[in-house]
């Protein structure tokens, strides 16, 4: 399902607009990206958590030049865990 799908599906299960529907999916993702980007987590009830992540330096191998280490700076990454309820109705 891509963008546009899921905007028309949110459309006709809530009975808003597309343009209502897509609104709100903008801001819902807005929303979540900047409370990440804070460094605060989000936690769904029932559905799971994101949360920002640190992953440390470390040196890697250059693809072009696989002689060659390149160090990768520590960096935040933004990761999702599903709770164990959801991940419960897919081994059903």
């Amino acid at each position: 399902m891509n963008k546009q799908e899921m905007i028309g599906e949110l459309a006709a299960r809530t009975g808003l607009s597309k343009r209502h529907a897509g609104a709100f999916l903008d801001s819902y993702q807005s929303l979540i990206l900047e409370t990440l980007k804070k460094g605060e987590k989000i936690k769904l009830v029932h559905f799971g958590t994101y949360e920002p992540a640190q992953r440390a330096a470390r040196h890697r191998h250059n693809p072009q030049a696989p002689s060659q280490k390149v160090l990768v700076p520590a960096h935040t990454v933004p990761i999702f865990k599903f709770a164990k309820s959801v991940k419960s109705r897919f081994k059903q």
